[in-house]
């Protein structure tokens, strides 16, 4: 395979408020879809950072022609083979120059136009917190679109509060933080849980942020189990929890995802606050 880096191009901006870091793989509608959402922003202090696996479906052949007509001003991409999804998360943020960083991947889309204006008015009126989190609208697999407001950050204990898409991480209280590879599903709310030990200002932002797609109520697969086992982890070697709490904890998503399975209707119910959205 070989590596394609594409150049920066830069209109005169100095410094930006947001890193925008974008990872595909063969998803080249996807991309196209994050990129729609992207270049409509109201808010044009960002750059956008986008790591292409290596892939062979016309991806790259689109990167490049974006990259000619200058719709983003800031535009850094690399296509080349990686270790999955985390070390090109990595590789991102070792590209990264700005305030704060959102990581939206090939398919996720912003909410509105309206999103990066709305972060940036709150994070200057709140002088800048290390962590900006809001809410999200869940693409449900049936085609419902509904509304998921994001627990708050202290219940991290629980797991991820709300979607990793819907966090904003300042650049410079991440120093040489990592996604830990270790971790095959559960290396964001590992990377979360790290930042949060550093951080000492957080705010929550009461507005969706993202579309996330396949979100929703599922039942128990491998998938939910392996994750369910490196939170467990997680939990014990970064968030110092105790074996008993460790255990009440991964009691309580056995019964979330029986509910999800079982009576999804009440699941609904408790996790959705708000009437779905006509996409």
């Amino acid at each position: 395979m070989v590596k394609e880096r594409g150049s920066i191009v830069s209109l005169s901006i100095d410094s930006f408020m947001f890193s925008i870091i974008t990872v595909c793989l063969n998803n080249r509608e996807g991309l196209i879809r994050t990129f729609d959402s992207i270049k409509k922003q109201a808010y044009c202090n960002f750059e956008w950072i986008v790591i292409d696996g290596g892939s062979t479906d016309k991806t790259v052949g689109f990167l490049k022609e974006i990259e000619s007509l200058y719709v983003i001003k800031k535009l850094q991409w690399i296509s080349e083979p990686d270790d999955g999804l985390y070390d090109a998360m990595n590789k991102g943020l070792k590209l990264s120059n700005s305030g704060y960083l959102l990581f939206l991947n090939s398919g996720d889309v912003l909410s509105s136009s309206s999103v990066l204006e709305s972060v940036e008015a709150f994070c200057k009126k709140r002088n800048y917190p290390d962590f900006v989190y809001g809410d999200a609208y869940d693409c449900l697999s049936n085609g419902e679109v509904l509304y998921k407001t994001a627990y708050s950050h202290r219940r991290l204990w629980y797991g991820m509060f709300t979607h990793h898409q819907a966090m904003f991480y300042k650049l410079s209280l991440i120093k040489g933080l990592k996604y830990r590879l270790v971790y095959s599903i559960a290396a964001d709310y590992a990377f979360t849980s790290e930042f949060l030990k550093m951080a000492t200002s957080v705010a929550y932002l009461s507005i969706p942020i993202c579309f996330f797609e396949g979100g929703g109520l599922t039942s128990i697969s491998s998938t939910h189990l392996i994750g369910m086992k490196e939170q467990w982890k997680i939990g014990q070697t970064i968030q110092g929890k105790g074996l008993f709490f460790s255990c009440i904890t991964f009691l309580l998503h056995l019964i979330k995802h029986g509910l999800n399975r079982f009576v999804p209707k009440i699941a609904r119910t408790l996790r959705y606050k708000r009437p779905k959205l006509n996409k």
